[in-house]
């Protein structure tokens, strides 16, 4: 069982700052780092698997997992308003006054309207 803990532990490790955010491990490096569940710790040698930054208001507004990056930018509301991969790729999103989305456009043409 606890074999099964530390893996999933590895797979969704998403952000690791060390030292009071003077340094922040890569995608693929290798950290130290404590880990506790059901009351035991361990120290443990882990892969960082994937970063993922959020900003005050808990807004996810960076995602690398090693070969994605992508940036997110929000609305007063919280509503996705752009997203950016590092590709290029780009898509918009807009919503009515009551928050549904309306219309969607991406980087290369392709373009939805919702009624």
């Amino acid at each position: 069982m606890k074999r099964i803990v530390i893996a999933i532990i590895i797979i969704s490790l998403s952000f690791f700052a060390c030292s009071k955010g003077t340094k922040t491990a890569e995608v693929g490096e290798k950290v130290y780092k404590e880990v506790s569940s059901n009351g035991e710790t361990f120290s443990k040698w882990l892969i960082v698997y994937s970063l993922s930054e959020y900003d005050r208001k808990g807004n996810w507004i960076y995602y690398n997992n090693g070969g994605l990056e992508t940036w997110y930018d929000y609305d007063s509301k919280g509503n996705v308003i752009h997203w950016k991969k590092k590709d290029g790729d780009e898509g918009w999103y807009e919503y009515n006054s009551k928050g549904n989305l309306i219309h969607f456009k991406y980087s290369e043409g392709y373009e939805i309207w919702i009624e």
